[in-house]
């Protein structure tokens, strides 16, 4: 019963954002549309042929209607006083409209470009009982590695995540057998694992993660990283480290749900090894 009544208040809150989209849309072309059915049918018409690429078309609304909130506000507030508001709504309305245009244009790209745009990641990784032989080398793909008698010990899990995520990884099992006089190198899918089980619990100097995506959406400029996933996952993306142990959590190649990137972009990752 619990999902239903959440599916019936999201689409509830859905169509009130549309409709309260769709009053300021009328005030402001209101020259335009007035007594013409065609805009209404190309209005509703939009809304339900892009249901599939929800954030394309729901952010801009919900950014628009923002603006027109703060200019009924901003009405009320004058008629309460006697202030003539005249065409103030408008000068909330039309930045409002700008910054739901350029969302939709971004999200756009993102969909067109934005998920074959491809970036390589280049990261050093400091290990402190790395062997000579190890020392600088860089690695893309992982097997069995070997070099000079010496040994890197590389192990995986399946996935272990926070709910509603599953939990199959048996990091104990997979562990069994590993010499523990040698460097190890995790794979675990959820970089939830590293945080949970991993850090500061077993002797592993690095673990390679994904599974965030970066949610898709954010911004990268440098060093500063901003993106909706961090709201869910202390490490989304890049590389972190505790006490000798380092977590890498790559950005991903494909896309869940909407079919498109924008400004996390889809990444390969060149790790290079260096004694510490």
């Amino acid at each position: 019963m619990r999902p239903l009544v959440i599916i019936a208040l999201f689409v509830l809150f859905m169509l009130g954002m549309d409709l309260y989209a769709l009053r300021g849309i009328e005030y402001l072309f209101s020259f335009g549309i007035d007594g013409n059915p065609l805009f209404y049918y190309i209005y509703w018409g939009m809304t339900l042929l892009t249901m599939g690429i929800f954030l394309m078309l729901y952010v801009p609304k919900l950014l628009f209607n923002a603006s027109q909130l703060m200019g009924d506000l901003a009405s009320l507030i004058s008629a309460l006083f006697r202030f003539d508001a005249g065409s103030l709504r408008k000068w909330f309305l039309l930045p409002g409209l700008l910054l739901g245009l350029l969302t939709f244009i971004a999200f756009g790209m993102g969909m067109i470009s934005g998920r074959t745009n491809l970036k390589v990641f280049r990261e050093t990784i400091k290990i402190k009982a790395l062997p000579e032989s190890f020392d600088g080398l860089r690695i893309v793909q992982f097997s069995d590695i070997s070099l000079n008698g010496a040994s890197l010990e590389i192990t995986g899990v399946e996935n272990w995540g926070k709910p509603p995520f599953p939990q199959h990884g048996e990091l104990q099992k997979a562990m069994s057998g590993v010499n523990p006089e040698h460097v190890k190198i995790l794979l675990s899918h959820d970089p939830s694992h590293w945080d949970l089980q991993v850090r500061a619990k077993k002797d592993i100097a690095l673990t390679l993660s994904g599974h965030t995506h970066g949610m898709q959406f954010g911004i990268e400029i440098g060093k500063f990283r901003w993106s909706p996933s961090q709201w869910t996952y202390k490490h989304w993306a890049g590389l972190y480290g505790e006490n000798g142990q380092q977590l890498y959590v790559n950005r991903g190649l494909g896309y869940t749900g909407f079919p498109g990137r924008v400004g996390i972009r889809p990444e390969i990752t060149l790790l290079t090894l260096q004694k510490d």
